[in-house]
């Protein structure tokens, strides 16, 4: 017989039953410490009378009428008393505690592709939780402590973004609330026994309200994201919760899968799911595509790249009435009579493409405009519109503010082009919150540039 057996190495189920098991023995542990406690020493003050809340001793200590009956026994309440019930307030992260986006306990995941903005998001949102200053338009009560743990990318990045962030802030200071996990430097994970209690008593200690820690695949994920794996992750997030005399939020960030939805289960369990998407260069687009506490469910936004990477809402442009599009028209051929295309008009009034057609055609009819394919100085299959056939017979081919452009140009062809800059986009049903309408130009006289992200704009 061998005097030196090898050490029994426990496979991944037997490390999961284990980890129940201590979980369930701490949860134990802390009901019998809070049942021993007075009311005065009880964790959320003390209880109601029970004249009362006849019922709610039920819910702070374990029923132990009986030795034959279960440790963990059941308890309910009629839905009178449990409405009527004095509960601990939870306290809201972000927005209000009637519409909660991140509150106590609760766990927010922010997943897109690669290059979307999720680090700069994140980090967004964590200075101004920190700061304690609304972020994107939404409520921030109070100053909270943050601890950060970034598991991918050079830490000398990090660094140098976060110092950017410090010099070019303007506001409360954040820096003072957020700690930093920088070592072992992308080697933490939430299997790790070890790392769970290093972790639980860093957020005691620093009274951490909320953990942003990722990506997901780095810090103890496993599996293809299947309801167990999903299950099985949010285990090991319990464990760390149960063994901090606090009750931490959670941030975590992941990627997005190949067909640009979030991978597996994991939108069954956070109570919150932020979806970004990458656009053009300077813009990014937000949906909401969980909120469980939060009438925010389903709401989308653009963001614009600001400065000190952060980001600003950019403003909804109102779809102009039919009659403002039709005085828009009268304004432009009154001014400058000459022939135009479909796309020349939208330009110049600043509207779009389906509002644009509509109103060409109802002074067509009207007998303002006179439309004609292939007018003199236009190419043969341009379809044009002017007001005054015999002024716009001795107008120039393109307007003076346009350079001169002898390339052949395609949009005469009769097939309009995309929408102009600024303009509504009539192919987006969803309008400028869909993610095509960028901010008017300066001359449009419309709206002003996009809001500053710490002034207060609904969602």
């Amino acid at each position: 017989m061998d005097e030196n057996p090898a050490p029994h190495v426990p496979d991944d189920d037997e490390v999961l039953r284990l980890l129940k098991d201590a979980t369930e023995d701490i949860r134990r542990s802390r009901k019998d410490r809070d049942a021993d406690r007075s009311p005065q020493e009880a964790p959320h003050g003390p209880a109601p009378e029970p004249e009362a809340q006849p019922a709610w001793d039920q819910l702070q200590t374990p029923h132990s009428a009986s030795q034959s009956e279960p440790e963990r026994a059941l308890a309910f309440l009629p839905a009178q008393e449990f409405m009527e019930a004095d509960f601990p307030e939870v306290d809201a992260l972000i927005g209000s505690p009637e519409d909660t986006l991140l509150c106590a306990g609760s766990t927010l995941m922010v997943y897109g592709k690669g290059g979307a903005g999720k680090t700069t998001l994140t980090i967004d949102l964590m200075c101004h939780l920190a700061a304690g200053i609304p972020w994107l338009g939404q409520t921030v009560a109070a100053p909270c402590r943050i601890i950060l743990i970034e598991n991918e990318g050079p830490l000398v990045n990090l660094q140098a973004r976060l110092l950017a962030k410090r010099d070019g802030w303007e506001g409360e200071p954040w820096w003072p609330n957020v700690d930093i996990l920088f070592s072992p430097w992308h080697g933490f994970s939430f299997r790790n026994d070890q790392h769970r209690q290093d972790l639980a008593d860093r957020i005691t200690w620093f009274e951490a309200a909320l953990v942003i820690v990722g990506p997901l695949i780095t810090i103890g994920a496993m599996g293809a994201g299947t309801p167990q794996d999903v299950a099985d992750f949010e285990l090991l997030i319990e464990d760390v919760r149960t063994r901090t005399v606090h009750d931490p939020a959670f941030l975590l960030v992941h990627h997005e899968n190949k067909s640009g939805g979030i991978s597996g289960a994991w939108d069954r369990w956070p109570d919150s799911v932020l979806h970004l998407k990458a656009q053009d260069k300077g813009r990014t687009h937000l949906d909401v595509e969980k909120a469980r506490w939060s009438t925010q469910q389903g709401e989308s936004m653009n963001l614009l790249w600001a400065s000190n990477y952060g980001y600003a809402i950019e403003q909804k442009q109102d779809r102009p009435s039919d009659e403002d599009v039709e005085t828009r028209i009268h304004q432009l051929y009154d001014t400058d009579d000459r022939w135009r295309i479909l796309d020349e008009v939208m330009g110049a009034i600043h509207a779009g493409k389906k509002p644009t057609q509509d109103a060409l055609q109802r002074l067509t009819d009207s007998g303002y405009l006179t439309y004609q394919k292939g007018p003199p100085g236009r190419s043969p299959k341009a379809k044009c519109w002017c007001h005054d056939i015999e002024q716009a017979a001795y107008a120039p081919d393109s307007p003076p503010d346009s350079p001169p452009d002898t390339r052949t140009k395609p949009e005469e062809s009769g097939e309009s082009g995309e929408d102009d800059r600024g303009s509504y986009v009539e192919d987006n049903p969803t309008g400028p919150w869909g993610g095509d309408v960028v901010p008017p130009r300066p001359e449009s006289g419309g709206l002003e540039p996009a809001t500053d992200p710490n002034s207060d704009i609904p969602w």
